[in-house]
Formats: C-alpha cells, sequence, structure tokens
C-alpha cells in the first residue's frame, strides 16, 4: 500500500501521522499531544513503540505490525479519535473566547480607571479654580472697599462692617 493510500485511510478514521528519522506518530487528527501509536522502523518493518497506554504497550512493545494491522487499529479507535478530537476543538474554541472575554474585560477596566483619573483630574483643576476665583474675589474686595492709606470708616456701620452684610462698605468697615 502506498502511502497516500495509508494516510488517506488513516485520516477517514480521524487520524493523522508525524513520521521522523525514527518514529511514525499516530495521534487524533490535530491533538499530537494524544499520541495513540508509536512506531519504530527496522528493517522496512514496522513495530511497536508505544501503545496507547502503559498497559498496551506493555503487552504489544516490538511487536511487528503490518500496514493492515494499522488500518485495522485506526478503524477500531476511529470513534474515540474523532471524540477526543471534536472535544479538544471544542475546548480550544471556548479557550479563545475566554481569553476574548478576558481581554474584552480588561479593556473596559482601563478605559474605566482612564475615565476615572480624568474626571479626578478636571475634578481637582475645577477645584483649584474655584479657590483662584475665591481668592481673585477677596482681594477685588480688599480693592473696592478695604483698608487703604487713602480709605475711611464706613458711616452706615461705623466701622464694624454690620457683619459683613453692610451694603456700603460690603461687610469690611472701610470706604475709598
Amino acid at each position: 500500500m502506498k502511502y497516500r493510500q495509508f494516510n488517506s485511510k488513516l485520516n477517514e478514521y480521524g487520524f493523522e501521522t508525524y513520521i521522523t528519522s525514527k518514529f511514525i506518530e499516530i495521534y487524533p487528527a490535530q491533538v499530537p499531544e494524544n499520541n495513540f501509536l508509536t512506531l519504530t522502523l527496522r528493517n522496512n518493518k514496522a513495530h511497536i513503540y508505544k501503545h496507547r497506554n502503559e498497559a498496551l504497550t506493555g503487552q504489544f512493545f516490538d511487536r511487528t505490525v503490518s500496514s493492515e494491522w494499522i488500518i485495522s487499529f485506526c478503524k477500531h479507535n476511529s470513534e474515540l479519535a474523532k471524540n477526543i478530537t471534536n472535544q479538544t476543538l471544542q475546548d480550544r474554541y471556548q479557550k479563545l473566547a475566554l481569553e476574548e472575554e478576558e481581554k474584552e474585560r480588561i479593556k473596559q477596566n482601563q478605559i474605566t480607571a482612564r475615565e476615572n483619573a480624568e474626571k479626578q483630574r478636571q475634578y481637582e483643576i475645577d477645584k483649584r479654580a474655584q479657590y483662584a476665583g475665591k481668592q481673585n474675589s477677596a482681594v477685588s474686595l480688599e480693592d473696592k472697599s478695604g483698608y487703604s492709606h487713602d480709605a475711611r470708616i464706613c458711616t452706615l456701620c461705623s466701622g464694624d462692617g454690620g457683619v459683613n452684610e453692610c451694603p456700603k462698605c460690603e461687610g469690611t468697615g472701610w470706604i475709598r
């Protein structure tokens, strides 16, 4: 049997192969980490090096197998291999979906953090502006009606500012 036909049969049963100079590994499609059968080639004959599990490896180690035996092995384990492939692909897709959700959550958290930082910055700017405005208004009150060398005592409140409510001196007690 030619390699192309052999490989086609294995693919039909849900398996793939990986060939190195020492081994032929047979595993479920797209799941190379779940090796079902590893064969070695000696004198143009395939020998079982590793089976699906340790018990089977111990039982069949170094047994010579033909291409027909390998195909029947794959046919016998076809459903299991296809289930493993489907489950693995499903797990990978779920993992990718979870990773995407996590990336989106992190992105949203970063956006929220930036927005909060900007709000805090704007709050501080507004607070400084408000404080500066109060300072400016206090200075302007002094300029309008506070004491200076040419100021005189308010005649309406007699200089006590009317508890800061005198309309004439604006509560300073002094008029220019």
